[in-house]
């Protein structure tokens, strides 16, 4: 399908109400109403960008469809937007 640089991946996912937690990883989890939720996903130190394999399972972790993960990075939905998305699907659950 497409590759998308590391930084426009990640600034996708802090434009969405991602944030990264202080780890030995790269992770980002999705915080709703100042709680965290189970929707996280992990970016790798070094990687400058991602190709598809990757991508799909960017797209499984953040519950979009491969063509929506495109569409997210390329124009970031808003935090409330996302969230509705998610809900609607059933696929958020707070910890």
């Amino acid at each position: 399908m497409s590759s998308h640089l590391t930084k426009n991946l990640r600034r996708a996912l802090l434009g969405s109400g991602f944030q990264q937690e202080l780890t030995h990883h790269r992770v980002f989890r999705l915080v709703v109403c100042d709680r965290k939720t189970e929707v996280r996903t992990y970016l790798s130190h070094g990687v400058r960008e991602y190709g598809d394999s990757v991508l799909a399972e960017v797209a499984r972790q953040t519950r979009l469809r491969r063509i929506e993960l495109d569409a997210f990075v390329r124009c970031p939905m808003s935090h409330e937007a996302y969230v509705r998305l998610l809900r609607e699907r059933g696929a958020l659950h707070q910890e």
